[in-house]
C-alpha cells in the first residue's frame, strides 16, 4: 500500500456518505471521469483488500461502485445474448 493509497482512504473516511456517492458516480466517462479513473479506483480497492485493512469500508465502496454501474452491467449482459 502506497502513501497515496493511505491518503485516499483517509480522505474517503472523512467524507460524508453522499459525498462518497458523488465521487464514485463521477468516476465514469459519462459523468466526466474516465475508464482509467474507474480502473485506478478498483486497483485502490484491491490494494486495500491485500493489506487486510478497512475491509468493511472497502466492501461498502465496492458495493456502491457496482450499484452505481448496475444499469451498465445489465446493458452489457443483454448485448451478449
Amino acid at each position: 500500500m502506497t502513501p497515496v493509497d493511505v491518503a485516499l482512504m483517509d480522505m474517503l473516511k472523512g467524507m460524508s456518505p453522499s459525498s462518497v456517492d458523488m465521487e464514485l458516480r463521477t468516476l465514469s466517462p459519462d459523468a466526466g471521469g474516465s475508464l482509467q479513473a474507474m480502473e485506478t479506483f478498483m486497483k485502490f480497492l484491491l490494494s486495500q483488500l491485500k493489506s487486510s485493512r478497512n475491509f468493511e469500508l472497502v466492501e461498502a465502496y465496492l458495493g456502491l461502485f457496482l450499484k452505481v454501474r448496475e444499469s451498465k452491467f445489465d446493458l452489457l449482459a443483454s448485448d451478449g445474448n
